[in-house]
């Protein structure tokens, strides 16, 4: 069994998913988000793209959309990495205002 952080191949990630390669590689083409890696001519798709396809399958094939509308959600949604960088500077300034509200006795 591979690693959680392992990188899956098209067919690896198509078992999981259960679709052929041809719609994996039709997505690839259609959700700018999903870029799987290539690796000696392979893509290679990381526990994230994984995410990302069960997203697109989900919106796809259980909510009915279509993929414009697949699109216009992702497109709607923040990504990842700016909501954790957004959390990030939160938590920051909150350590900061704590330092500050710490020391106000004392500047008096």
């Amino acid at each position: 069994m591979k690693s959680e952080t392992a990188l899956l191949t098209i067919k690896e990630a198509c078992e999981k998913l259960e679709l052929p390669p041809h719609v994996l590689r039709f997505w690839e083409s259609q959700f700018e988000q999903l870029k799987p890696q290539k690796r000696l001519g392979r893509r290679c798709y990381s526990q994230e793209d994984l995410r990302l396809l069960q997203d697109i399958k989900f919106l796809l094939y259980g909510k009915g959309l279509t993929i414009k509308g697949a699109q216009q959600v992702f497109a709607k949604k923040p990504d990842r990495q700016a909501q954790l960088e957004e959390k990030n500077q939160e938590d920051f300034v909150r350590s900061v205002r704590e330092v500050i509200d710490f020391l106000a006795p004392y500047a008096e």
